[in-house]
Parts: C-alpha cells; sequence; structure tokens
C-alpha cells in the first residue's frame, strides 16, 4: 500500500521516495542479512568492514571519505567489489534474475494511470511511464499496486527508493525522513478519518511508536564506524604477535572497567589495525595462546592476559 512520495535531497543527488506499508504486498521478500564476500574469499561481517574502512588514507592522510561506500577488504586492500545478489541479500532481500522479472501488462499499466488520471504522482505533469515502487530486483511485481505513473523526467533523471513503515532502519539512509515524526504524523492523518480501515492504521501506529524501536537488521549494508574502540597509546608493529595480544588487552582494559575482561572482536581489532598482522594469524595467535594459559576466557567473547 502506497501512503506517500517524498523527496530526499543529497549533494549532487535528488531521490524520490515511496512511502508504503507492507512491502511485501508489492512483491518484497525479506530474508536474514548475509555479509559480503570480498573476491579474495574474505568474509565482510561488519567487523571487516569496519577495519577495512579505518585502513582507507585519503590526501593528507585524513579519513573523510569513509561515507562515499567504496569499502576496501582488509586482507587484499581490494574494494569491495558486489554484485546484485550481494547487495540485496546485505540489505535483507531476496534478489531475482532479469528473466524472472515479472512483465508488466497494457491492463497493469493502465490501471496504474488511472490512479492519478494519467499526470506523473510526483509533480502532476503528464505521465509517460509507469515505475515499480518496488524494483524487480527485490521481487517488486509488475502489479498494479506496485505501479505508480511518472513523467519522463522522474523516470530518468531522478533516484528512486522506497522505505516501509513496518521497517524503521529502511529511512536511516535518507536525509529529511524520519520514521517516528512521519508515523505519528500518520497516525493523526487517520485519526481524523472515519471507518475501520483508518481506525486499524491508526491502532498500527500507536503499536508502533509504543513499541521499543527495532535495531538495524542489515549490519552489513554500512560499516560499524566508531566500534570497536580506539586505543591512544600505539603497539609497535615489530613485536611479536603474542606481545600484541597482551598489549592489546592491557591497554584497552581501561575501556571495560567492569573486570569483565576485553572483548575478543576489540584485541583482534586492535592487533590487526596497529600490527598489520593477517586475520588467521591473529585468530591463530590468540587460540594458542588459551591453549598455553596465556590468555583465558573470562566470559564467552571476553579475554584477560596472565
Amino acid at each position: 500500500m502506497l501512503l506517500d512520495v517524498r523527496g530526499s535531497s543529497k549533494p549532487g543527488h535528488t531521490l524520490l521516495v515511496f512511502v508504503v506499508l507492507g512491502a511485501e504486498s508489492h512483491g518484497l521478500q525479506r530474508i536474514e542479512p548475509e555479509p559480503y564476500d570480498c573476491e579474495c574469499g574474505n568474509v565482510m561481517t561488519p567487523f571487516e568492514l569496519d577495519l577495512g574502512d579505518r585502513r582507507k588514507q585519503s590526501w593528507p592522510d585524513c579519513k573523510s571519505w569513509r561515507g562515499d561506500g567504496q569499502k576496501r577488504c582488509p586482507e587484499c586492500s581490494e574494494r569491495v567489489s558486489t554484485d546484485k545478489q550481494q547487495h540485496a541479500h546485505a540489505l535483507g532481500y531476496e534478489s531475482f534474475e532479469q528473466e524472472d522479472y515479472e512483465n508488466i501488462t497494457d491492463e497493469a499499466r493502465e490501471t496504474a494511470f488511472e490512479k492519478t488520471d494519467g499526470t506523473c504522482i510526483a509533480c502532476g505533469q503528464e505521465a509517460d511511464a509507469v515505475h515499480r515502487i518496488v524494483p524487480p530486483m527485490f521481487g517488486g511485481s509488475g502489479d498494479p499496486v506496485n505501479l505508480v505513473p511518472v513523467c519522463s523526467d522522474h523516470q530518468h533523471h531522478t533516484g528512486h527508493r522506497f522505505v516501509d513503515v513496518m521497517a524503521p532502519w529502511e529511512w536511516e539512509s535518507h536525509s529529511g525522513l524520519d520514521w517516528e515524526e512521519y508515523v505519528t504524523e500518520l497516525r493523526e492523518r487517520f485519526d481524523a478519518t472515519d471507518g475501520d480501515a483508518a481506525e486499524q492504521i491508526v491502532g498500527l501506529c500507536d503499536r508502533l511508536l509504543e513499541d521499543e524501536r527495532p535495531s538495524n537488521p542489515r549490519p552489513y549494508a554500512d560499516s560499524n564506524l566508531g566500534e570497536p574502540i580506539d586505543v591512544d597509546a600505539s603497539i609497535d608493529s615489530s613485536v611479536n604477535p603474542r606481545v600484541a595480544v597482551k598489549e592489546a588487552i592491557k591497554q584497552a582494559s581501561g575501556e571495560y572497567s567492569d573486570g569483565g575482561g576485553v572483548p575478543e572482536r576489540v584485541v583482534r581489532f586492535v592487533v590487526r589495525e596497529q600490527c598489520d598482522v593477517a586475520k588467521g594469524e591473529v585468530e591463530s595467535t590468540i587460540e594458542s595462546m588459551l591453549n598455553h594459559g596465556e590468555v583465558y576466557r573470562s566470559s564467552g567473547t571476553r579475554l584477560k592476559a596472565v
């Protein structure tokens, strides 16, 4: 169900954002988000994306271009090149090959044009084509529910995105769009309308606003910048990895004053970043130190040095 069409602008890029209620009714199939895979075989978990981002460099040795989406693998230093399927799966959407796209029939196209009397849904000018709200690569159907009429300009010279009221995390990447503010507006709009359908939407909005907002289930779309923590002192890159592991635990322990130890991911991050040690070597070093009693797990995921 299409609720609204909103504009969202970023430098050099204008978007039409389709606000829907229940993207699954438009053909979207949600799946458990999956990480990217680098061509070198490294699985680009949020931890790996974070490390790759932190190793980026640009003149004059600043990292202001982290947000450009060009992520690098910390193992091979190549940009993470993702195909259509990997991109979709990282967002938590199933993807479809072009031969599986549902064709738009003349009848469906005509029904879509009737929604606005043949005018563009964005600007009111004469419409030249119909556009899918949920793209076909994500399963967007060719049914009228997923079609809107658009003019040539909004078809070819404007970007298109969709956000679902039921999926707050889909709003996070669009400037000027606030999920909670919109759901509040939606509730007020339908609260002033009579009818069972309006009453159901008001009830849905109440539940959405009362429930704790779900966290973003698609962490692979963006890196985990800011986590794990930075360590102030640097570790000599020439030291033995075993010494580096103990030093990382020592340096980071001040950030975890509860006495529970340092998260293993933080230890691995510090050693890999500051000593430029390969992923496999760090993991095997920690495992060896655990076997020899040089470090121990104070909990399932935290490390302490003996």
